[in-house]
């Protein structure tokens, strides 16, 4: 929201905040943040691989549970598992890195009276945990999480039964 005592504007449109920001900051102004997105990348990354590690570990305790039984090992887990275990990695990662979305967002921000309060990602985390402590980085994690941990829960699960579809289609085209 645009304070207009302390010379924000909103916006006309999409066309006026791209001629006001490239009259003001120049092509500049257009990759404010872009830092603090490329962090976002490490989000991504370490939900997979934390996804890849409770999967093992969840088939190989299944199937010890199975050994104990006297049934063959599976290959394949509930799906219930695959939907809690994306859900668990999503949170973990996000957790992890959250305080990038703060950033980000906090450096898109226009300036006031001439003047950006936040200049960089580690100087905007660095103002942000003096000025507001912890709660600061982690302020909008909690709606965050309700909209990405569902989200990527249900796009793993999706991509594990496409998965078992396929590879039995392959084993059926095989024959």
């Amino acid at each position: 929201m645009a304070d207009q005592a302390a010379g924000q504007r909103a916006y006309a449109g999409y066309a006026d905040a791209i001629t006001t920001i490239f009259r003001e900051e120049g092509m500049k102004g257009f990759y404010r943040g872009i830092f603090a997105s490329y962090w976002g990348c490490t989000e991504g990354a370490l939900q997979f691989i934390l996804y890849e590690q409770i999967k093992t570990r969840m088939l190989k305790r299944q199937n010890k549970h199975l050994a104990a039984q006297g049934l063959p090992p599976s290959d394949q887990l509930p799906k219930s598992t695959y939907f809690m275990s994306a859900a668990a990695a999503k949170m973990i990662a996000a957790v992890a890195t959250y305080p990038h979305e703060v950033a980000r967002t906090r450096l898109r921000e226009q300036a006031r009276e001439g003047i950006f309060k936040y200049t960089g990602m580690w100087q905007t985390l660095g103002v942000i945990a003096r000025e507001e402590g912890r709660q600061g980085l982690y302020s909008g994690m909690g709606v965050h999480l309700m909209k990405v941990v569902p989200n990527s829960a249900l796009m793993f699960l999706t991509y594990e039964v496409v998965r078992s579809w396929l590879g039995e289609f392959t084993i059926v085209a095989e024959k």
